[in-house]
């Protein structure tokens, strides 16, 4: 009886995105990197650099980062509860296993295909891999791994 190698699972057409709202822009990330969005509660410090310091999540306490301070732009201000995207920490941070985006509104689920990505660029922005327009706003896909890297040099 002769058997045949298992067949690869094709890729799927579309992958399910959110889309995390910043300042000026959007970031664009898989729906699977963000494990929950939530409010941060009060920020504990010292502020440094493209962290705001740390907040408690569950049981844990966790970074809390603003990705445009990250990019080279101004931080916002920490004013209220915000909103956060808590993100599965993967790279060089996964030792700290969840860090925070600050976002400047609520998220919103996209399907993100082919076709969308066609007019992508590589944008001058720091940590930042393309920039790309979807439903008529600019969206920025954020170099995970770098952020996680700059993270884990701080803690």
């Amino acid at each position: 009886m002769e058997q045949s190698a298992p067949q690869p699972t094709p890729l799927p057409d579309r992958v399910a995105c959110l889309s995390l709202p910043l300042a000026e822009t959007t970031l664009l990330v898989p729906v699977t990197a963000v494990a929950e969005v939530t409010t941060h509660g009060t920020v504990a410090g010292p502020a440094e650099g493209f962290c705001y310091g740390t907040f408690d999540w569950r049981t844990l306490r966790i970074p809390l980062i603003s990705f445009e301070a990250f990019a080279g732009r101004p931080r916002p201000d920490l004013s209220g509860e915000g909103r956060v995207a808590v993100v599965n920490a993967v790279g060089a941070a996964a030792g700290v296993g969840f860090y925070g985006l600050r976002l400047q509104g609520l998220p919103s689920p996209l399907q993100v295909g082919e076709a969308d990505c066609r007019g992508a660029r590589k944008p001058d922005v720091r940590g930042v891999v393309a920039a790309l327009s979807l439903a008529g706003r600019e969206c920025w896909l954020p170099d995970l791994e770098a952020l996680e890297a700059a993270l884990a040099a701080l803690t």
